[in-house]
């Protein structure tokens, strides 16, 4: 139940009580709240630390040196100070003395090298033995060109300069000489203002068209390449050779010049000789045929067989090219052809 007190002077008022039994004033007046005294709020104290105590050093300082006022400390100072100078002022003279040398070593060699940079460099060429020439004929001698040659500054093939390299065909005049190798031959000639010398294996006796007419090819017919007809063989004939060395490359004519052996006797007929040879001991595997057309302008084609290069096939020239492969060796017949 809620108690009620009088707006104005604040007595207790009883229940349905319409004017205060003090004051007499009207109950309608808002009621008054009791008054109650303030309530304090306690607080707890802060936390204030206790103060550290400064920790102990580690170590006490030692007690300042009495001074000796004898004298004495001061002199050994003396003493120690000069040996140091003196010490460094020895250091100091040998780096002065030693300096100066080193200068010296230094301008001594960048002169030497200067000197040695300035004196022009010689080159030595290879001493060469002078050549003299010992002709083997008297007058000059054309001759042609087979395959391709070569002109050199001396008569032999090792450590010579090439001054020129001479066309097939091209003819040549001059005269023997005997080579830097007593067995070999060279011709000496003169070709573009210069003067050289060329290998004889290259060169062959010149000939003119009268020459291939005289040719009677059916005069080999059943001899061997090597077997004498008049003045010459099948094998050493100007005009034969020559046929030979237009159709074949030059690699071709030396291997079949380089190892000849056994042979069949040329056959000969219907305008057109045929003569087949060999390797020496190694025909199977080595072995060629030279097939000659007759008439006023006379034509060869030669077959070469290498089995160890082509197998069981032969390569075909004409005009010093090659015109295709057959199978099987070289044929030493027509009917083989």
């Amino acid at each position: 139940m809620s108690q009620h007190y009088c707006g104005k002077c604040g007595q207790r008022l009883p229940d349905g009580a319409r004017f205060c039994t003090a004051c007499g004033a009207p109950v309608d007046a808002a009621p008054v709240s009791p008054i109650t005294p303030a309530t304090e709020i306690a607080t707890e104290p802060a936390f204030t630390p206790a103060p550290k105590a400064a920790p102990e050093p580690a170590y006490r300082a030692a007690p300042d040196p009495v001074p000796d006022e004898s004298g004495g400390g001061n002199r050994t100072t003396l003493i120690i100070a000069g040996a140091m100078i003196a010490i460094l002022v020895l250091l100091i003279g040998y780096m002065v003395i030693a300096g100066r040398d080193s200068d010296e070593g230094v301008a001594s060699n960048a002169a030497a090298s200067a000197m040695n940079a300035a004196a022009p460099v010689v080159a030595l060429a290879p001493e060469v033995p002078a050549h003299v020439d010992e002709f083997l004929s008297a007058q000059d001698e054309q001759v042609d060109v087979v395959g391709e040659a070569r002109m050199r500054d001396r008569p032999t093939a090792k450590d010579t300069q090439i001054l020129s390299v001479l066309k097939p065909n091209q003819v040549l005049s001059g005269r023997w000489v005997k080579g830097v190798d007593p067995a070999t031959r060279w011709i000496k000639v003169d070709v573009d203002g210069k003067s050289g010398y060329v290998w004889e294996g290259n060169l062959a006796a010149h000939l003119t068209q009268a020459d291939y007419q005289a040719l009677d090819l059916a005069t080999f017919d059943g001899k061997y390449p090597m077997d004498r007809v008049g003045s010459r063989t099948f094998a050493t004939d100007p005009v034969v050779k020559r046929l030979i060395g237009d159709a074949v490359p030059r690699d071709i004519l030396q291997r079949m010049q380089a190892s000849p052996g056994p042979a069949s006797p040329i056959v000969y007929g219907d305008g057109e000789l045929l003569s087949w040879s060999c390797k020496q001991h190694d025909c199977g595997a080595q072995n060629w045929s030279v097939f000659i057309l007759d008439g006023p302008r006379k034509f060869a084609r030669v077959c070469y067989h290498d089995e160890e290069k082509m197998g069981d096939s032969s390569e075909w020239y004409e005009r010093g090219k090659s015109t295709g492969r057959q199978p099987g060796g070289c044929p030493s017949e027509f009917d083989g052809i």
